[in-house]
């Protein structure tokens, strides 16, 4: 009988410590839980770095890097591009060899982040000056996926003046057949729907000139427009110079019945480009790059796409590259002479990750400094972030705040990457998830839960306990 009751014990205590320690180990879950995204990647960047094969004979003997972060930081999904914020790199370029160099350079401005929705990143600013003096540039592009790190040796190879080819996407110098029509709907009305049958031996692809006002359906070769508008332009790329629009075009108003009075005719000459060209006609944004790097850009994004074994015949969206996985670049040639020293400085704007899961956004910089390695040497780096808000960790990072600003001095590159993150609240707050009174009030039941049944088996146990002493006493 004594077993039982030890056992009985042991079962209430075993009990108790689970109780007690629920809140422990769930607690920390409970109070992150959110139904909502709390934190958005930023642009992740780094400095110069050499566009040649090895490593470049030039000597980087000392770099300033400063970062200007201002309290007016965006929060989610900003449409506006121009943010004060900003990061500059001075470089002092030492050629210590015999001869004059000039060496192409390409600074890798990262990939478009995510907060950044209705903004197009081509349309960003950046100045470059060699010896005090602005320099041209050229604005390069790569495909390059937002959740892979930046690789210097391979991200540099994507950058190439000629195009790739892949069996499952067409070959940039394909010949594509481009013309424009108009459609009109009935007598000018307006939210029509209208159904044209096509007939073409090869792919057609449709681009809308007016978005907000013309939906597009497609199945098979019957093309379905939806206008809000009394008419408008649609481009038509053919990879068949010889389609044919049949005549039966039918007009249906809101109720989806048959009107009269439509039209769909062609407003300019059919002319003839390349693929390439065709894929930066249909996305605007694609034309702020060279044909070839738009090219080779979606060339990567589609080639593992199904989109030309399907259908004869789709819409342009269906081959807009989204900008999150184009890779942008600052290219450009600095010539130093032998034995000489030349100063470059790259200035960019600086777009943060945002994770408002504080009670203050926390604003996170990642910087790769090891791409530095491709020089000759490294010297000295002198890092400045210029801001009014808190640097958080900034002691762990070797940061001393001195004259308003943070500083770090480093002798030779630095071991990993620069990371650290800024906040208008010097020790911000995780908040609690929606969820979390729900999860407590429910952690709360179980444990008074488990504490009346604690309760009931300690009971019974002294119940049988003193039955067993009684029993014991009879005899």
């Amino acid at each position: 009988m004594n077993k039982k009751i030890t056992l009985a014990l042991v079962f209430i205590f075993a009990l108790s410590f689970v109780g007690a320690m629920l809140p422990l180990v769930t607690g920390g879950a409970a109070a992150n839980a959110n139904s909502a995204q709390t934190s958005w990647l930023g642009t992740t960047q780094q400095g110069v770095v050499y566009a040649g094969s090895g490593t470049c004979p030039l000597m980087v003997t000392s770099e300033q890097l400063t970062f200007n972060i201002p309290t007016d930081l965006p929060t989610v999904f900003e449409e506006r591009a121009d943010f004060d914020a900003y990061v500059e790199a001075t470089y002092e370029f030492l050629n210590p060899t015999d001869d004059d160099i000039t060496a192409t350079l390409a600074f890798p401005f990262g990939n478009k982040p995510h907060h950044l929705k209705d903004v197009t990143f081509a349309d960003t600013t950046r100045r470059i000056t060699i010896g005090g003096r602005e320099v041209d540039n050229a604005l390069r592009c790569t495909f390059k996926s937002p959740y892979e790190p930046f690789d210097l040796e391979n991200d540099i190879a994507n950058l190439r003046d000629e195009y790739i080819f892949y069996n499952t996407f067409p070959a940039a110098d394909t010949s594509v057949y481009v013309q424009t029509y108009r459609v009109n709907a009935p007598d000018g009305a307006a939210d029509t729907h209208l159904k044209l049958n096509i007939q073409a031996k090869d792919k057609v692809i449709f681009a809308v000139s007016d978005r907000k006002n013309v939906t597009i359906k497609l199945a098979d070769d019957l093309f379905e427009i939806t206008l809000n508008s009394a008419s408008c332009d649609i481009v038509v790329y053919s990879f068949d110079k010889d389609i044919d629009f049949r005549k039966s075009l039918w007009a249906f108003d809101s109720d989806r019945k048959y009107v009269s009075g439509s039209s769909f005719a062609a407003v300019d000459e059919q002319h003839e480009i390349t693929f390439a060209a065709a894929l930066q006609e249909m996305q605007p944004e694609a034309k702020a790059y060279t044909t070839v790097d738009w090219y080779n850009v979606a060339a990567e994004y589609f080639r593992n796409s199904d989109i030309f074994r399907g259908a004869r015949t789709f819409v342009a969206d269906s081959l807009h590259v989204v900008e999150e996985y184009v890779l942008q670049w600052f290219v450009y040639e600095l010539s130093v002479p032998r034995g000489a020293t030349v100063t470059n400085t790259v200035r960019a704007p600086l777009f943060v990750g945002i994770d408002i899961g504080y009670n203050r956004p926390v604003y996170n910089v990642e910087y790769l400094l090891s791409p530095a390695s491709c020089w000759a040497e490294f010297g000295t780096l002198d890092i400045t972030v210029n801001t009014d808000l808190y640097m958080l960790d900034s002691g762990s990072l070797g940061f001393a705040k001195a004259d308003g600003c943070y500083k770090a001095h480093f002798d030779g590159l630095p071991k990993g990457e620069l990371n650290f993150r800024v906040c208008a609240d010097q020790n911000p707050q995780r908040k609690s998830g929606p969820y979390r009174m729900v999860f407590m009030i429910l952690l709360g039941g179980f444990i008074v839960f488990l504490l009346i049944i604690g309760v009931i088996i300690a009971a019974v146990v002294l119940i049988i306990t003193n039955y067993e002493k009684r029993k014991k006493q009879a005899k």
